[in-house]
């Protein structure tokens, strides 16, 4: 994260404060409001056949949603009003938008494979990151850096077989059991970081073959998820380009390390998840995450064969507060 301050004396007062910095937060809620009218006007129905809806103006049951703003992206909806290849369209089409600023022949000092990015994949993202993070101060107008054109792109160009992993584990991440475990995003940072070791690197670039060998899909999907669930380990996953830069590992976690925080407030570690006292049975947190850290490691179990050794990912001790790295220290069943 970083803070963006105006090259010239002289600046848009609303978007930047008295010492020049760029309000985010200010110039995310400018570019939406100017997003939605475009969006919402006539000529935009009539030139594209598209019709917006404002997913953030609709209320369920009468209860209207939050703070909108404080997320990264801003989501629409888009609904055909005319056949494609005269055929109806019933369904929407749904977007994310959102403000990124990109600064020609800039790249962060901690930013690793610079050899992999191409001109303009480095963004910053216009965002509170206090949604996140919060312990930063929600009066720090602070821009997130983005790799995300790149990383898109790097699986784009993946071969056949990393792809198709990709989308296996998505699909299992949302549909193994009635809980949802890890996000695409998260999926995609796994798929990164495995595609750096050294008999998985021939899936990093593209081939002209159209078929996936079976076993060597089974063979990633099984190395994607260890390094999903030693990411859940630590609590964190590091991103790909920056890995200091740290993002929350599961799809419920509402900010970073918020599973681990409240493991280390009642002085447990995963392990003990097996032998909870009746009053931390209470905590609903707790319950949830015992939830999570079984079926994922049931996920990963059902795709080993009779002969292969049942492992918990867990670490010996749990600090929110340190750097936890996960480092081989699974246990056996």
């Amino acid at each position: 994260m970083l803070l963006l301050k105006a090259s010239t004396p002289v600046y848009d007062e609303d978007l930047f404060d008295r010492n020049g910095i760029l309000n985010t937060r200010a110039t995310k809620f400018k570019f939406e409001t100017l997003a939605k009218q475009t969006l919402s006007s006539g000529s935009f129905c009539e030139l594209t056949g598209f019709e917006f809806t404002d997913p953030a103006s609709i209320s369920y049951f009468g209860i209207t949603p939050g703070n909108i703003s404080a997320k990264l992206n801003t989501h629409v909806r888009l609904t055909f009003t005319k056949p494609v290849n005269s055929y109806h369209v019933p369904h929407t089409v749904s977007i994310d938008i959102v403000p990124v600023l990109r600064i020609d022949k800039w790249w962060p000092e901690e930013a690793r494979k610079k050899e992999l990015c191409t001109a303009g994949e480095c963004l910053i993202v216009f965002t509170q990151p206090q949604s996140k993070y919060p312990w930063i101060g929600w009066t720090k107008p602070c821009g997130f850096i983005s790799f995300a054109r790149a990383e898109s792109r790097l699986l784009r160009d993946c071969h056949l077989i990393a792809k198709a992993a990709y989308m296996v584990l998505k699909r299992m991440s949302e549909n193994f059991c009635q809980y949802k475990f890890f996000s695409s995003y998260v999926i995609k940072m796994a798929l990164l970081w495995c595609l750096d070791e050294e008999d998985l690197s021939k899936y990093r670039s593209s081939d002209s073959s159209d078929e996936v060998n079976g076993d060597e899909l089974l063979h990633l999907i099984q190395k994607i998820l260890r390094c999903l669930l030693r990411f859940a380990a630590q609590d964190y996953v590091p991103t790909y380009f920056m890995p200091k830069c740290h993002q929350p590992v599961w799809l419920g976690e509402r900010y970073l390390k918020q599973y681990h925080m409240r493991l280390y407030q009642h002085g447990l570690t995963y392990k003990d998840f097996f032998s909870l006292n009746e009053q931390q049975w209470q905590d609903e947190v707790l319950r949830y995450i015992k939830v999570l850290f079984t079926f994922s490691h049931v996920m990963y179990w059902s795709l080993l064969s009779d002969a292969d050794d049942l492992k918990l990912f867990v670490l010996s001790t749990i600090n929110p507060l340190c750097e936890n790295s996960y480092e081989d220290s699974d246990d056996t069943m």
